[in-house]
């Protein structure tokens, strides 16, 4: 379905890499759920009405602000496709995450509202009677509703991964909360239906305390996406696909030795700047290098749409005294930490100097540190050091 749909109504769909097209995704996704969403919530408050169900109306209501989180979406993603302009410079897709943050929103709000009105109807409750042909046509309704959620978390995971859509994929556990939430109200139902054709009365409501549990579940689930959102408007890590992206086109050049401090500032899905830096030879002419350094930077950005500056450092590769300290220090750091790395490093008469890539999850004493280390550098350690301590921003 998902295929047909992309071959139907996006025009050069498989061509990803382009900004139209990803976005027209996006709003194709958001076309389906519009009218997936409102077709499920009509039935239900239709239904829900005639049956007086609290929790079958506080669920059409949730699939309704389904619909609305859709509109929101087909907003965000329409107002995302936008080119820079003077006073946006960068673009405009981290729209997206803003309606996606919005969508959570929608949903906690409408949780909210459920909850309110279970609590009500187990204050005023009444036993209820059920109509038969009244309750076989609920029952199917929401079979049938749970079937299209089902299918539209599945079409939303899809769309969201071959995308790489936040806002996609948050939906498509969204549907899936919406299919947990309408079997809980399904099953309910039919115990209370049974019960009923057996005379049998609760001396609670039952159709409230599932539409209090129902209404908890979305609250929680909404939480989680906007803590999510929010994440990735502060700045999170970035993904390693671009990292190895990268980090690929630059190994494709023997001139290049060994790189480091890459850095990606994400002005949303596929708005990517990066920066890196590279060593290489000090004996390569600048003219020559530079143009090494242009034809890796104009590749990454036709292949992968990444905007990347290179930063170049000499490296004196005759300088035995400096290659062995190196070595012998990244063998001491090895021993601490599989993961820490050290880059510039450079000897100027009794000094040794380097920057020091800390993982997250290590807390060095430095002063501890660096006495234990001039103590492992035995004969040579008169040497003083300058360590610049960092931290890998990908």
């Amino acid at each position: 379905m998902v295929n047909f749909l992309r071959k139907k109504f996006i025009k050069n769909y498989e061509n990803l890499d382009d900004e139209i097209v990803r976005v027209n995704h996006g709003i194709l996704s958001a076309i389906v759920g519009i009218i997936s969403n409102l077709l499920i919530s009509l039935m239900k408050l239709v239904i829900g009405i005639v049956t007086f169900s609290v929790a079958i109306i506080g669920d059409a209501i949730n699939n309704l602000s389904d619909m609305i989180s859709s509109i929101v979406s087909l907003v965000g993603f329409h107002m995302s496709k936008k080119p820079a302009d003077q006073e946006h410079p960068f673009g405009h897709e981290r729209i997206e995450y803003i309606a996606g943050l919005i969508v959570s929103m929608i949903i906690s709000f409408t949780a909210g509202i459920l909850i309110y009105e279970s609590i009500l109807k187990i204050i005023n409750y009444k036993v209820e009677v059920f109509d038969i042909k009244v309750s076989i046509i609920t029952i199917s309704i929401l079979s049938v509703s749970i079937i299209i959620k089902l299918l539209q978390s599945r079409f939303y995971n899809k769309m969201g991964k071959i995308i790489n859509s936040k806002t996609l994929i948050d939906n498509s556990f969204d549907s899936l909360f919406d299919v947990l939430s309408t079997t809980v109200i399904l099953v309910g139902f039919v115990v209370m239906f049974i019960l009923s054709l057996n005379n049998i009365s609760l001396p609670f409501s039952l159709d409230g305390v599932l539409g209090i549990a129902v209404g908890l579940f979305i609250l929680f689930s909404s939480f989680m996406l906007i803590k999510d959102e929010v994440s990735i408007l502060i700045g999170e890590k970035n993904d390693h696909e671009i990292r190895e992206k990268i980090l690929a086109e630059i190994a494709k050049s023997s001139d290049i030795i060994a790189s480091h401090d890459l850095l990606c500032h994400m002005y949303g899905p596929t708005k990517c700047f990066a920066t890196i830096h590279v060593e290489v030879s000090n004996k390569l002419s600048l003219d020559y290098i530079h143009n090494i350094i242009d034809e890796i930077e104009d590749n990454v950005e036709k292949k992968y749409g990444i905007n990347l500056t290179i930063h170049v450092d000499p490296k004196n590769l005759d300088d035995v005294e400096e290659l062995t300290l190196q070595n012998i220090i990244e063998g001491f750091l090895f021993n601490i930490h599989k993961d820490i790395t050290i880059h510039d490093f450079r000897t100027k008469g009794k000094v040794i100097s380097f920057d020091l890539v800390e993982p997250f999850d290590l807390k060095l004493d430095k002063e501890e540190f660096e006495h234990n280390l001039k103590e492992y550098l035995g004969s040579t350690s008169d040497y003083e050091l300058e360590i610049k301590y960092e931290h890998a921003y990908i």
